[in-house]
C-alpha cells in the first residue's frame, strides 16, 4: 500500500475532532484485524473498522519523537496511540491493540489511554487453553496418542524454552535469524525438546557460537524472571510450529501442509463466548457494543 492510500495521523486527528463518535481500531497485522472483526461482529458490535498497521503512515519522525527504534507493525501501532495521546485526541473509542510479546518481563510497556495489551504474550494464545486443545485433538485431530493433559504440560516446556530463547536474542539485540525446530524436537519418551543442541545450532546459523557463553548467561537470567504464567512466556507462532512438526510425526495421514494450516485448524475451535471473560476482550465490548 502506497503512501497516498494510507492514512495520515494529522487526518486522524482531524477527524476525531470532527467526529469524536467514530469506532476505530488499530491492529498489527491481517491475522488479528480478522480475529477481531470476527469476534466484534459475532458479539453484536456493529461500525467498527479495525485498520492494520501498514494502513496508516506513522513517518520517522512521529516514531524517533516516541522512542520508537524500528518500524515494525507493532512500533507503529505504539507510536500511533502515543501521539494520539500528546495531541489530548478526545475520542475513547479508538484503540491501538498490540501484543504483549516480552513487554511484561522486559519493563517494555507503554503508557496510553489510546494502547491496549493483550492478556497474553499474543493474541494466538487466547486459543492456548484446555478447552479449545481437547476440542482441537478430539474433532480435528480425532484423537491423538497421548492424554490431552499431558501433551499440553510436554508442550509448554519446550514452548517456554523458545520463548527465552527468542527473548535473549532480543534482549542481546543480536539480530539473528530464526532456524526451524523439527529436526530437535524428540518422541521417544513422551515429546521432548533438544534445547541445548538448538541453541547452538542457532547461534552457529548466525556465526555467533564463539559467544554461546554470553547468551547463556543471559538466557538463565531471562528465565529467572519468569512469571510462572505459561501464556505470559509462551510465543504464539511456536505453538503452531510445535504442533506442525508433531502432526508430522504422529499423523501423516492428516497433511498439515504449514504451520498456517494448522493456526487455523486452532482458531476454528475457538468460542467468542470463551473469549468474554478475559479482560482484552470485556475491554472491547464496553467501549464498541
Amino acid at each position: 500500500m502506497g503512501d497516498q492510500e494510507r492514512k495520515l495521523i494529522v487526518e486522524l486527528l482531524t477527524l476525531y475532532e470532527l467526529e469524536p463518535d467514530i469506532k476505530d481500531i488499530f491492529v498489527e497485522g491481517y491475522n488479528d484485524k480478522m480475529f477481531l472483526d470476527w469476534y466484534l461482529s459475532k458479539s453484536g458490535c456493529q461500525d467498527v473498522s479495525i485498520y492494520t498497521a501498514d494502513m496508516v503512515c506513522v513517518e520517522d519522525d512521529i516514531l524517533a519523537k516516541h522512542g520508537r527504534h524500528t518500524g515494525s507493525a507493532k512500533e507503529r501501532v505504539v507510536a500511533l496511540g502515543l501521539e494520539l495521546e500528546s495531541n489530548n485526541c478526545g475520542n475513547s473509542k479508538v484503540s491501538c491493540i498490540v501484543d504483549l510479546d516480552y513487554d511484561h518481563i522486559l519493563n517494555n510497556k507503554n503508557v496510553s489511554s489510546f494502547i491496549k495489551y493483550t492478556d497474553y504474550t499474543s493474541l494466538d494464545l487466547y486459543v492456548f487453553t484446555p478447552e479449545i486443545i481437547e476440542k482441537f485433538v478430539n474433532l480435528v485431530l480425532g484423537g491423538f496418542p497421548m492424554q490431552v493433559d499431558t501433551l499440553v504440560a510436554q508442550m509448554i516446556n519446550i514452548l517456554k524454552d523458545l520463548y527465552y530463547i527468542r527473548m535473549t536474542n532480543v534482549e542481546l539485540d543480536w539480530d539473528m535469524k530464526w532456524i526451524p525446530l523439527t529436526r530437535y524436537v524428540e518422541y521417544s519418551d513422551g515429546i521432548s525438546f533438544r534445547t541445548s543442541n538448538f541453541v547452538k545450532a542457532y547461534l552457529s546459523k548466525n556465526n555467533r557460537l564463539i559467544q554461546l557463553e554470553t547468551f547463556s548467561e543471559k538466557l538463565e537470567a531471562l528465565k529467572s524472571k519468569s512469571p510462572q504464567t505459561p501464556r505470559l512466556e509462551i510465543r504464539g507462532h511456536d505453538i503452531f510450529a510445535l504442533m506442525h512438526a508433531i502432526l508430522n510425526k504422529h499423523k501423516k495421514s492428516l497433511k498439515f501442509g504449514s504451520c498456517e494450516i494448522v493456526r487455523g485448524a486452532f482458531i476454528g475451535c475457538v468460542e467468542s463466548t470463551q473469549l468474554d471473560q478475559e479482560t482484552l476482550f470485556s475491554n472491547l465490548i464496553a467501549t464498541y457494543s
